[in-house]
């Protein structure tokens, strides 16, 4: 990824690797603080809060409670997805 960014845009590796390090740690910071990220005709990445659920646990022969996680969902657009 480094490699194809600097070669598009004539920077440095170097440069291109920070650009991308510090654009993806911008990411996470706002995505972990719950802002939805968009980027239009591209993508949107946002994260969500699931709700506590049963499971069956097949080893013990038991239901057990799974607790609420976060996870990260990202949406392409219609646009962003190339049609064959």
């Amino acid at each position: 990824m480094v490699s194809l960014i600097a070669e598009r845009t004539g920077y440095t590796k170097a440069s291109s690797r920070f650009f991308l390090e510090v654009t993806l740690d911008i990411l996470k910071e706002q995505v972990n603080m719950g802002h939805r990220i968009k980027f239009p005709r591209y993508f949107t990445i946002q994260m969500v809060r699931t709700e506590p659920r049963m499971r069956y646990d097949v080893y013990r022969d038991e239901r057990k409670l799974c607790k609420p996680r976060k996870r990260i969902v990202f949406t392409p657009s219609p646009q962003f997805i190339e049609e064959d």
